[in-house]
């Protein structure tokens, strides 16, 4: 899956596995809406993480796949992984969130 919002099955059953671990009403939707969006932004870094922890950029995606490979990752699921970030397209939105991200400012205190 390239998106967190293309799992929309996975979700529900994210969601359905916590409701059964912890006994909580929810009439609203709030509390869901709550745990589906941190676990969006937690798969989210992760693979971040996992990118940046074990690509190697003076590796062609095939030496990376033989030789910096997370272990226990399939060696195709982690091929095609590398070619996704690796795409124009990824690229693009990786360039648009730094962009956009460190103009965000909060002010929390003192003088504006």
């Amino acid at each position: 899956m390239k998106s967190w919002h293309e799992m929309k099955e996975y979700k529900e059953s994210i969601y359905n596995d916590v409701i059964k671990s912890f006994h909580f009403e929810d009439p609203k939707g709030k509390i869901k809406k709550d745990i589906l969006k941190r676990m969006g932004k937690l798969w989210k870094d992760t693979r971040s993480d996992l990118f940046h922890t074990f690509y190697d950029d003076t590796k062609s995606i095939d030496e990376n796949v033989k030789k910096h490979k997370p272990r226990g990752v399939d060696p195709e699921h982690w091929r095609f992984f590398l070619r996704y970030r690796l795409s124009e397209e990824t690229q693009e939105n990786v360039g648009k969130t730094q962009r956009i991200i460190p103009n965000k400012c909060i002010h929390i205190r003192g003088d504006p």
